[in-house]
């Protein structure tokens, strides 16, 4: 918040004080949303206050909200009133509310009812505390709101201390009676005033509390770390280090868990001036402001005032809720991160709030994007992309996989999807009881393809635990692990699914391009359990789509790959296909660190002088049948050198010297300017490629123990070779070739000697498994399938 206005904020409050006595009403039913919905981790709560700057009316302001970007949406504010009735009607929330809240629903989203007023006096009372509860709980159903949250903020005296936790354990009996989805959150004010809060006893009464660290006035207070300052603080006094670091770790030092802080960023510069009024000058020199960046604010100086930058803000979510990068004690890292507030940014350009979608979908890039590969299929639908889904155990509608479906009521989320494995960006319901939960999910996405005249081949990749049936405009077009015939919500998977497969984009089928349409597409799956005891859950899918001719990919660039960053050498058998890598960490490409378009940041450790020299990586896919393919096609950035391996066997080496290799070993030569993002392309020859499971394995050494920067990325195709087969029936010729490889045509000639092949002109009919061609016999003639 805006600390700065507060106290005019609060004088400005307490002279309209108009008395709202809040209806009593019948209990309703349960939300769908609220607890239940709240990610795992990574929670993201933003408040909206004003809408400051962006395009149309209110309504397309509101529509227009990065929904994608936050989870608890906090509306300020509604007015406790010192009787304890609530005013429902204070600045904007009485016209963003009916506009906001079945805005948000649509998305998934969580709206909670903020909360300022005359806490000192309400809270003091035990039968005010049960008035306002009772108001609060009522005023909940009645708007249909899916929580609440009070920005106090600044109980300085013993007494309030005392009464702030009395005040919270009455509001939390209260809604929780009425729903236990119903979300309790509080404000933490920064600094002297965190000594104002009885941590372990308001624990139990509270789910999250917003930890403000961003009113730390710089350079008196840095808003991460400042090593060796000293904040006061107020009550029982003492002193903590004078940044976010400082009362983050206070707070969890003194008995509230690191698992309900939501820290608290800001949205606005030092002197109050929304970002949007500063990203101008940022844009001109984003590589500039973030060399300039303090190493410990993690906020740069721009005109005058202190900032948090979109590169900024990833710095910052690094630090405090990236367990590898913690600067908080014992290792601990925040549940998620708040902000003040939506409307510091232009909603037509939400530059922070979109480094905050890019940052939790894997994205650590700082100062730019990663260069795209040189030959680069389309992604039609790609990793992390968002997708609506229905978790509730119950059938959808028989249309649910149509075009024309309504799914404007099903919630949405961010890939992967699932549960039980910790690496969900989106939890999925599985139901009340952990022997019989829900055996299916269902999820669609919408996608646009302007013209598929182009699009030659069709590339789907897919991570399913346990089975699945994907759709693509209303057609099955590929199933896995469930049986043959009609599928129901009651249809269990063949077999459960362990090890690499429940991690990686394991299954990749190549689907007919024919089945695209120009305009919307949607694509839809089902996901089976094995058992209604299952474990965990996974869902993630790629549509890839490839321009070029003949050419299908079986790792796109920006991939997903599991890495070992710890500058130790790894297990003899790292590259086999066998080996279980689930112990690794994972996150998509580019992989590394130095500012060169890192969507993933690897460690380089504490010693600039010693940085590990090697990190190793493994990426799996699954091919179904190795015949349709030909030469291999490898595009790959490599800083400094590479060895590339493909089920156990080395297919390339480039900057590095021959013979067996260790972690210690340094590339030949350092890597410098372009060609630190430049693609080395190179073909293979014929693969050594096996039906099912494949796995390239790569590792990537520095020239020095010293550089400054370390990159990977690589993206892996090959030519389509499907064969062609020829019987005789009568005076019929029946050529068959695999439909899986969808696209090619049949071409005839005479004679092997001429160069002239002519296409036929006959259409082939999909037969199962196999497209086929009846070519009546008038005449000896050879014939071959063309490439697209």
């Amino acid at each position: 918040m805006n600390h700065a206005l507060a106290p005019l904020w609060l004088r400005l409050l307490a002279a309209k004080m108009l008395l709202l006595v809040t209806a009593t009403v019948l209990p309703a039913a349960a939300p769908v949303r609220g607890l239940s919905t709240v990610p795992a981790r990574q929670v993201s709560a933003g408040y909206l206050n004003a809408l400051r700057q962006g395009t149309g009316t209110t309504s397309n302001k509101i529509a227009s909200l990065n929904y994608e970007a936050v989870d608890l949406i906090l509306l300020a504010f509604t007015w406790l009133n010192s009787d304890g009735s609530l005013d429902h009607n204070y600045g904007s929330t009485e016209i963003y509310r009916p506009l906001l809240l079945p805005q948000a629903h649509a998305h998934g989203r969580s709206v909670l009812m903020s909360m300022n007023g005359d806490f000192p006096a309400v809270a003091a009372s035990a039968a005010l505390r049960g008035i306002a509860a009772t108001n609060i709980a009522s005023a909940l159903e009645t708007y249909g709101y899916d929580g609440v949250d009070f920005d106090w903020e600044w109980p300085d005296t013993a007494a309030d201390r005392t009464n702030f936790t009395a005040f919270l354990q009455a509001v939390h009996t209260a809604v929780k009676a009425r729903s236990p989805e119903y979300i309790v959150m509080f404000v933490q004010g920064p600094g002297y005033w965190l000594a104002g809060t009885d941590w372990p006893a308001v624990a139990p009464w509270s789910d999250f509390c917003f930890a403000i660290v961003y009113d730390w006035k710089n350079p008196a207070n840095g808003p991460i770390r400042k090593p060796g300052s000293v904040q006061f603080l107020g009550l029982s006094g003492g002193s903590i280090e004078a940044a976010g670091k400082g009362a983050i770790d206070y707070m969890i030092a003194h008995g509230y868990p690191a698992e309900k802080i939501l820290v608290g960023l800001p949205f606005y510069s030092s002197d109050n001036r929304s970002w949007f009024s500063g990203a101008g000058l940022w844009a001109t020199n984003r590589l500039g402001f973030l060399n300039a960046t303090d190493p410990d604010y993690r906020e740069v100086l721009i005109d005058g005032a202190w900032w948090t930058t979109p590169d900024n803000l990833k710095q910052k979510l690094n630090v405090l809720l990236d367990e590898r990068e913690t600067v908080l004690a014992g290792g601990a890292i925040a549940r998620g991160l708040g902000f003040w507030e939506i409307g510091h940014e232009d909603l037509d350009n939400p530059q922070l709030t979109d480094a905050i979608v890019a940052w939790r979908a894997g994205d650590r890039s700082l100062g730019g994007l990663a260069s795209p590969p040189p030959i680069n299929p389309l992604a039609l639908v790609d990793t992390r992309a968002t997708w609506r889904f229905l978790d509730t155990g119950l059938s959808p509608a028989a249309a649910w996989k149509s075009n024309t479906f309504n799914d404007g009521a099903w919630m949405s989320g961010l890939a992967p999807f699932g549960y039980g494995d910790g690496d969900e960006a989106t939890l999925v319901g599985y139901g009340s009881v952990m022997t019989n939960k829900f055996i299916t999910t269902w999820f669609r996405r919408a996608f646009t393809v302007a013209s598929t005249a182009s699009i030659h081949s069709l590339t789907l990749r897919l991570l399913r635990d346990d089975g699945a049936v994907v759709y693509l405009n209303g057609a099955e077009v590929f199933r896995s692990n469930l049986p043959t015939g009609a599928i129901h919500a009651a249809t269990l998977a063949l077999a459960a699914i362990g090890g690499a497969e429940e991690g990686t984009l394991f299954a990749t089928a190549a689907l007919d391009p024919a089945r695209l349409r120009n305009g919307t597409n949607v694509v839809a799956v089902e996901i089976h359990q094995s058992a209604g005891a299952s474990s965990d859950l996974s869902f993630e899918l790629q549509l890839l789509a490839q321009t070029e001719s003949a050419r299908g990919s079986l790792i796109p660039a920006h991939a997903s790959w599991r890495y070992l960053d710890a500058g130790t050498n790894p297990p003899a058998a790292w590259t086999a296909r066998t080996f279980d890598d689930s112990g690794w960490p994972s996150g998509r490409g580019r992989l590394g660190y130095g500012l060169d378009g890192e969507w993933t940041t690897l460690q380089s450790g504490t010693n600039p002088a010693a940085k590990p020299v090697t990190c190793y990586f493994r990426h799996a896919f699954q091919i179904e049948d190795a015949a349709w393919f030909g030469p291999l096609h490898l595009s790959l950035q490599r800083d400094d050198g590479a060895v590339v391996y493909l089920n156990g066997v080395e297919i390339l080496r480039t900057n590095l010297p021959a013979g067996p290799l260790t972690f210690t070993n340094l590339a030949l030569t350092t890597i410098s300017g372009a060609d630190e993002t430049n693609w080395l392309q190179t073909s293979l020859g014929t693969p050594a490629l096996t039906n099912g499971l494949n796995v390239l394995a790569v590792e990537v050494h520095q020239a020095a123990a010293n550089s400054s920067d370390l990159g990977f990325d690589l993206a892996l195709a090959a030519t389509l070779a499907p064969r062609l087969s020829i019987t005789l029936s009568n005076t019929t010729h029946r050529l068959r070739w695999p439909a899986a490889v969808p696209g090619f045509r049949v071409q005839f000639n005479p004679a092997l000697g001429n160069t002239n092949w002519l296409p036929h002109p006959g259409l082939p009919n999909l037969r199962g498994e196999e497209y086929e061609l009846l070519v009546p016999e008038v005449a000896p003639r050879f014939y071959r399938l063309a490439a697209p």
